[in-house]
This record gives C-alpha cells, sequence and structure tokens, in this order.
C-alpha cells in the first residue's frame, strides 16, 4: 500500500486525507499540534525540527504551511515529493477548472464567474480559497455524488507557491498589490507565486486572463505570448466604454444596471466575463442570461457593505478587505470629501500602507489599531490625522463617536484578521454588533 504524508490537519489537510484515504493510500498527518484524527490515520504530531521524518511516496501540503517552512524542508530532505493540496485534488478532477487569482477581488470573481457560467447553462460549483476544498469536490465526484462541467478555483498565493504540473483550463490574474510579504519575502515573490498559475496552461490559446496593467509582468515571465487583457480605465480586449462593458469594441453591458459599484468591481465583471468566454466562447456574452445575471448578482456579506444608515452617516462593513491596496478600491467607493472615518489594523503581513496615502482626500480621519498598528502608523503618520488604539472594540467605539451627518465610518482593516478574530467574518460581524449597539444608544447624540 503506497503511503502518503498530509501536511497540517486543517480545511485542506482534512479533505486532502479523506481523497488519499478513498485513492487507497495509508494516511499519516504530520502537525505541529496534536490533533483528533480518525481511527484510520496515523499522527505524528507535536512535530519539531529535530524529529526525522521518513521517506513516503507522497507529501501534500497544506496552503497554511509554507514550503519554505522548516517541517516542508525536513520533508523534502526524506526524498518524498511534495504537491500542494489543489494540485493532488485537480488530478481527480474530470471536469474544467477555471482559475481566479489576484490580490484583491479573488471571491467576487469566483462567485460571479460561477453564477455567469451556472445560468448559460452549465453545471458548475465554486471551490478553494472561497471555502471548499479541491478535495472535497474531488472526492464526491469520484463517489457520485455530484457532477460537474465546470468547477470554478478561487486561487490563492498559499496555494500556488507549491504547484508544480497544476493545469487549469483558464486562468485569470485580477491585480498585484502589496500583500503576504511576509510569507513570500519579498514582493516579487508574491508576484512569482501568481504567476506560477500559468505554468502548465496551454497559453496559445485565448485561456489566459489578466489585467492589462499586469502586461509587462507577464512578459517577463512569459515572453512572446499574448493573453486575453481586461481593463475598466486602458484599452484592451474586455473594457470600459461610454458606461457599457466592452469586448472589442461591442457593448456587452450597461454598468448602471449592475448592483456592484466602483472601478474594482468594474474590472472583476470584466475578468469573469472573460472567463465565462473560455468556456463558452464569444456569442454568449451578449445572450440574455448574462444580461440577468449581471442585473441581479450582489457581493456576499463584509464586501463594501452598507449595513446601516442613521442620522446622515453611512456605517460601511468591508473586513475583507485584508491589505492595503484594497482600501484605496473601498475609498474610491465610498468616499467623498475628507468625509470617510476609516478603521484601519489587524494582523501584521509586512506589507506596505503608504498607498492608501493616495486617497487621503477621502479620509477625515484613520482610527488605527491591533498588532499591525505600529507599521500603519508609521507609515502614514505624515499623510493623515489618526488615533491608535490597542483593541478593535475601542477603535469602533471612537471612529463612531467621531462620525457626524454627511461622514461614513468605514471598517476596510487592510489587514488579516486573526490578531483578535478567527477571520474576516467574524471581524465584520463584531464591527456590524458594535455599530449596531452603538446606534441604539446614542441615535441623536452629536457632540464634535
Amino acid at each position: 500500500m503506497k503511503e502518503i504524508l498530509i501536511l497540517g490537519f486543517g480545511i485542506s489537510g482534512n479533505a486532502a486525507a479523506r481523497l488519499a484515504l478513498y485513492k487507497g493510500y495509508s494516511v499519516t498527518i504530520l502537525d505541529e499540534k496534536t490533533p483528533e484524527v480518525p481511527e484510520d490515520y496515523k499522527l505524528i504530531g507535536n512535530w519539531t525540527p529535530d524529529v526525522a521524518v521518513k521517506q513516503y511516496d507522497l507529501a501534500v501540503i497544506s496552503p497554511g504551511i509554507s514550503i519554505h517552512s522548516e517541517m516542508a524542508e525536513a520533508v523534502r530532505k526524506s526524498g518524498t515529493p511534495i504537491a500542494g493540496e489543489l494540485e493532488f485534488a485537480a488530478s481527480d478532477l474530470p471536469c474544467k477548472i477555471v482559475a481566479v487569482t489576484g490580490t484583491n477581488g479573488k471571491t467576487t470573481t469566483t462567485e460571479l464567474t460561477t453564477a455567469l457560467i451556472q445560468n448559460c447553462g452549465f453545471r458548475c460549483e465554486s471551490a478553494g480559497n472561497i471555502g471548499t476544498a479541491l478535495s472535497d469536490v474531488a472526492l464526491e465526484l469520484k463517489e457520485g455524488r455530484r457532477n460537474l462541467d465546470v468547477l470554478v478555483v478561487e486561487t490563492s498565493s498559499f496555494q500556488l507557491e507549491s504547484m508544480e504540473h497544476y493545469a487549469p483550463f483558464s486562468a485569470a490574474f485580477l491585480n498585484l498589490a502589496s500583500d503576504h510579504i511576509n510569507r513570500h519575502g519579498s514582493m516579487e515573490g508574491y508576484a512569482d507565486a501568481k504567476f506560477r498559475l500559468f505554468r502548465e496552461l496551454n497559453r496559445s490559446e485565448e485561456n489566459c486572463v489578466i489585467n492589462q496593467n499586469l502586461l509587462p509582468a507577464w512578459k517577463k515571465h512569459y515572453p512572446g505570448e499574448t493573453p486575453v487583457t481586461f481593463s475598466a480605465v486602458n484599452k484592451a480586449d474586455f473594457h470600459f466604454s461610454d458606461g457599457h462593458l466592452c469586448f472589442r469594441g461591442k457593448q456587452i453591458f450597461d454598468w448602471q444596471k449592475c448592483p456592484l459599484e466602483g472601478e474594482h468591481n468594474v474590472e472583476n465583471v470584466l475578468a469573469a466575463l472573460a472567463l465565462l468566454r473560455t468556456v463558452a466562447g464569444d456569442d454568449i456574452l451578449f445572450s440574455a442570461p448574462v444580461k440577468q445575471t449581471l442585473s441581479a448578482f450582489a457581493p456576499d456579506k463584509h464586501r463594501l457593505e452598507c449595513f446601516a444608515e442613521k442620522n446622515g452617516i453611512r456605517y460601511v462593513d468591508d473586513s475583507k478587505a485584508t491589505n492595503p491596496h484594497s482600501v484605496n478600491a473601498a475609498l474610491r467607493t465610498v468616499g467623498g470629501d475628507h468625509n470617510v472615518i476609516l478603521i484601519l489594523g489587524g494582523s501584521d503581513k509586512a506589507m506596505d500602507f503608504s498607498c492608501i496615502a493616495n486617497d487621503s482626500d477621502k479620509i477625515k480621519h484613520a482610527v488605527i489599531n491591533g498588532h499591525a498598528g505600529a507599521r500603519i502608523e508609521e507609515d502614514l503618520k505624515t499623510a493623515l490625522p489618526y488615533t491608535r488604539f490597542e483593541t478593535f472594540d475601542e477603535a469602533v467605539k471612537a471612529a463612531c463617536e467621531k462620525a457626524v451627518p454627511g461622514d461614513v465610518v468605514l471598517l476596510s482593516p487592510a489587514c488579516a484578521s486573526f490578531d483578535f478574530f478567527s477571520g474576516y467574518k467574524a471581524r465584520g460581524n463584531r464591527f456590524q454588533e458594535l455599530v449596531n449597539s452603538y446606534l441604539k444608544r446614542n441615535a441623536f447624540h452629536f457632540d464634535n
């Protein structure tokens, strides 16, 4: 019986282990903690670098563990080949894989691409970084519990850094900005991880979709090859003109009829349309199902969600904004003239926050909190007025107290949430809870 080693036992590790067991592997879990595992598995728990690892037929690394970590290095030294969970599962997927990566907008674009493909008559679902591990989808397909024509996969740099032979049918690269530098070491390392998505893809076809402003970087990685481009502001295959989404000069859809807002969402929609085209061809772009889907689509919670408006003040939950570039997009969407009380802070990913100053004309005051507070303060202290707090709750309270009619209280933290929360959803829920509680207590209180 072949032996497989699963590095990490989170969502992806659990899913990979279940798939491996179904495929007939003897499964061993390797983890720095001591998780509870099914009796069918072996466990090497409380692992430290001084514990040797024997050779296995294959090791599957979870995206939460760096390919450059001491654990991964120990596995390599044993002579065991390493595959990422994404790559391990993809080999068992009989359907077309459409991949989405980028610093921002991945989830919205993945959800919209899935909706478009579904409404155009295909059996389509989404998976990957959006929440469902690819291995779980592969197992359900193998067991006959579902049937799919297309799977849209949100793909993170953490998943891509371990990729060697993953070959989706088509893929889109939405944008690139400072994020996860602590994981990848530099912007160049982060960009290289993202561009790995196209390594095994057939780049001679029109199934590589990238933001037009990424063309110079694309040419460094894949010289002589021309992808399909999209842009809200520049000339591109999919572009924005006279208020319409267009493909090579032909109008597809009137943007005013779309519930989404902001230039960044124009580009997310253009990318989704480009991916739909790879599956269903040019003519589908101008069809009734596409127009119906774009007219009805709305993003999930915690993405520029205006959840309360009282006494002339809007309260917007953008907890999904986990890097500085996404904050710029939020400010340009909801901000006016120095009317945004901006709540910043969270886990420190060694990012550069200085680009937020590019939209300082929309910021009335910044309220900084969390583990990344010192870095944010250092990058922005001369660019805008701010106050710094230790806790999230204090920051939210201060933001609410500072707002007056005409202002926007915006949670767009530019950071991950793991200093105080289990994830961005928990942070967004806490923000909404605190704001709603404040509004009940202070419905008519303005002393600023």
